[in-house]
């Protein structure tokens, strides 16, 4: 019984020494307004304007939350060795963080600030020497420039997540030279950037560069990647960009171009020694992907060799090509890669790479030719023709006629022009595709977004709606006259028959109309919907799920994008940015 007590004893006087140690380190937490969890100092009232003097030296987190202070000061969290988060947030009378706030900090390795909308200032020297720091996010501020981070010196992967910043303007050169001696990732989405410097990126190792929904960014300027590595995963959707750098486009294993309607031409494609996924906006341009050779002379040495050679034995008025010291020495010894030149097998100097590439062209975005086939390419010329010629013969008869115009022939001139209408439009189609024969791709980007192609869009829809209508009319009126063929006084007079043609044509001309101004992709919604309610009476479920799958994804893809991020370092480990074909995912 005495042993029991006395180990009862220990226990609790064990207990009351932790209890008495956890009171002491967080004996300054006996704050009006602020409390602790543990090691975790929290700060959520709009009581607080200023920083607490009182933050326990062993807190391991500091959450300021929805307080009102106007600036953080200088040096505000030095001596806090133990400090791993720091989360600033919904604070919008802050305006300015000092030098130093960020600063010495060795175990750090996650900053929160967003949502500050009056923050304008974040002095030069607030990050510095944060060798731990592994995740930054800045965003929705009213930052009128990125903070300066080149002496942060991490020796981690960074994720840098600067976004919903709409007065950040310009990316100037080396903003981000020091960041990370290890590889970065850098979301820069969604702010107002509208100009990237030459040499912008200098200095780092990219993992991924997203620049999507800067909606007012137009220029990638040549040397952007000039003295960095990467970046691997460059997403440039939703912006007006219309060229890529000629250099730094050899690390790209990911491209992403979606609703990036400007870009229109892609830079050789020899340069993109890496590729193996792209998303772009048109189709046309994974046309050029299909059987793509990349060269391999960077595997191969001797195939460099080899083609100079080539090229220069192949100059008319030269001399015989002379060997030099290196290629007598590959002869001799062979590559290092593979056997000598004599032997070696010139087929492994290129490869056929299978770019996984989307939107993929389909019939209405065809790579070659419009018309896949010569009997299509006879059979609409052959319709056209006939369909011009015809129904302009039809009308000038019947509006030329002596006779009364009745209303059966009011109608018939309305269809008749309606089909006019269809024979231009296969005229369109027809001479296209005589001009693009066997190369489709080349113009198809400009042929689609021209005036060429919204007019025989318009043609399309206008007489195809006008026809469909004029034929109703027309049965509707057929069947009147028969019903009431002996009552003369509800026959169907001219001017009714011109009213309701009116309303037809306007119907038609407006329907015709909305594609030109962009007013179609509720398509693109009212398909789902269908699906998703078919499914619910047991057809139709495959389709329907492809629609949730996409819409799911979409909602996952926001919420990552909006801060709900997991952490920096499952982010470093490369699981979420696996880079693999999409025909490897089915």
């Amino acid at each position: 019984m005495e042993e029991k007590e006395t180990n009862v004893k220990t226990e609790m006087s064990l207990g009351l020494t932790c209890l008495l140690i956890l009171l002491a380190s967080c004996s300054g937490c006996q704050h009006h307004t602020c409390h602790c969890a543990g090691r975790i100092f929290i700060c959520q009232e709009s009581k607080v304007i200023q920083l607490p003097q009182d933050i326990p030296t062993n807190a391991t987190e500091l959450r300021f939350v929805l307080t009102k202070m106007r600036v953080i000061p200088k040096g505000a969290f030095t001596g806090l060795h133990d400090l791993e988060k720091i989360e600033i947030s919904q604070n919008d009378a802050l305006e300015i963080i000092e030098a130093n706030v960020f600063s010495n900090l060795p175990k750090l390795h996650e900053i929160r600030i967003e949502k500050a909308n009056n923050l304008m200032k974040i002095d030069q020297d607030a990050f510095q020497h944060l060798p731990s720091l592994r995740y930054l996010l800045i965003s929705n501020t009213g930052l009128r420039f990125l903070p300066v981070l080149h002496k942060v010196h991490s020796f981690q992967k960074v994720l840098l997540d600067i976004q919903d910043n709409i007065h950040i303007r310009t990316i100037e050169r080396n903003s981000f030279m020091g960041l990370s001696s290890e590889s970065v990732i850098l979301w820069l989405n969604k702010n107002g950037i509208r100009e990237i410097k030459n040499h912008a990126f200098n200095g780092t190792c990219l993992d991924e560069l997203n620049l999507s929904d800067n909606h007012n960014l137009e220029k990638l300027p040549d040397e952007v990647f000039q003295g960095a590595i990467g970046p691997v995963v460059l997403d440039i959707s939703r912006t007006r960009i219309s060229f890529l750098p000629s250099h730094g486009l050899e690390f790209i294993k990911k491209l992403r171009a979606r609703s990036t309607y400007k870009l229109k031409k892609l830079p050789d494609l020899n340069k993109f020694r890496s590729l193996i996924e792209a998303n772009f906006t048109y189709p046309s341009h994974c046309c050029a992907f299909t059987n793509w050779k990349r060269q391999n002379s960077e595997l191969y040495p001797i195939c460099s060799i080899s083609q100079a050679k080539q090229d220069h034995d192949e100059q008319p008025g030269k001399k015989k090509h002379r060997r030099s010291a290196a290629e007598d020495y590959i002869s001799h010894y062979g590559t290092g890669f593979g056997p000598a030149e004599n032997e070696f097998d010139y087929g492994l100097c290129s490869e056929v790479v299978n770019v996984a590439c989307s939107p993929k062209p389909d019939a209405f975005n065809p790579c070659e030719d419009i018309m896949g086939y010569n009997i299509l390419r006879v059979l609409i010329w052959f319709i056209n023709i006939l369909a011009i010629t015809g129904n302009t013969v039809v009308l000038i008869i019947l509006i030329s006629s002596q006779y009364k115009l009745t209303v059966p022939r009011f109608l018939m001139c309305n269809l008749a022009f309606a089909d006019l209408c269809i024979g231009i439009y296969l005229l369109f189609i027809a001479s296209v595709d005589i001009q693009t024969k066997s190369q489709y791709y080349n113009y198809a980007i400009d042929w689609q977004t021209g005036a060429g192609c919204n007019a025989a869009g318009f043609f399309t829809v206008f007489a195809s709606e006008l026809s469909v209508y004029t034929l109703t009319v027309i049965t509707l009126e057929r069947w009147h006259t028969i019903t009431y063929a002996m009552q003369l006084d509800r026959k169907v007079r001219l001017r009714h028959a011109v009213i309701i043609m009116i309303f037809g044509w306007i119907f038609a001309f407006t329907v015709a109309l909305l594609p030109i101004f962009g007013v179609s992709s509720y398509m693109k919604t009212f398909r789902r919907d269908f699906f998703i309610l078919l499914s619910k009476f047991g057809c139709c479920e495959m389709q329907a799920q492809i629609y949730r799958t996409e819409t799911s994804s979409s909602a996952h893809n926001f919420h990552t994008r909006n801060g709900h991020y997991p952490s920096a370092s499952k982010n470093s480990d490369g699981t979420i940015y696996s880079l693999v074909p999409l025909n490897q995912l089915n």
